[in-house]
């Protein structure tokens, strides 16, 4: 569970297994790993970046780029929303036809972007039809380890990135995915400042 381990982590702990495993199974000392930072390591990183000047442009960044965009998204619902959350859902699995997916790939390939950025594209596109807002967000998860030396840290690291995407003057999809394209990169640039404590600052 992400309360205490990402998925990152398990790869780590599960190469670390692998390394491990013929040796003892053959009765013989196992082989020394290198110690990984722990935990506790990357908590005092962070504490002393966010306070820090660092912390501060961050900061300064998330804070302009969510001016105005806090307002709720207003989705049209099939029916009322309970009074009291229940976090009952469902989901809806299905698969991309081989085809259509080659298109997204050429596309991202021809446009000078990712496949990442053409799905979020689309995915804001469709909040924007379905809310008439002209500033939507969308959050997305990146695995919170820009430095090298948290790399083999087993703990839960992932953070989350609120991107905006601005489409007004209703522009045409590639115009919608170079905007959204260049969010994803500058968001990527400022992804150390915790959700937590950007959710707790915009309240």
């Amino acid at each position: 569970h992400h309360i205490a381990i990402d998925l990152w982590s398990i790869s780590v702990l599960v190469e670390e297994i692998q390394a491990l495993y013929p040796a003892v199974a053959a009765g013989k000392a196992p082989p020394a790993l290198p110690m990984p930072t722990p935990y506790a390591d990357y908590v005092a990183w962070q504490r002393k970046m966010v306070q820090g000047p660092e912390g501060e442009r961050l900061w300064g960044y998330w804070r302009r780029q969510l001016a105005d965009a806090l307002e709720p998204m207003e989705l049209p619902f099939d029916f009322p929303r309970p009074r009291f959350h229940t976090f009952r859902g469902a989901s809806y699995p299905f698969l991309l036809e081989p085809d259509f997916r080659d298109r997204l790939h050429e596309l991202a390939h021809r446009e000078g972007t990712s496949l990442h950025s053409v799905l979020l594209a689309a995915y804001h596109v469709l909040l924007h039809r379905y809310t008439g807002q002209r500033v939507v967000v969308a959050g997305s998860p990146v695995t919170g380890r820009t430095r090298p030396e948290f790399a083999r840290v087993v703990g839960c690291l992932i953070n989350f990135l609120p991107l905006r995407a601005d489409l007004g003057g209703d522009p045409t999809f590639r115009e919608a995915l170079q905007r959204v394209y260049t969010t994803v990169l500058e968001a990527l640039d400022h992804q150390d400042f915790p959700f937590s404590l950007l959710t707790e600052r915009l309240e």
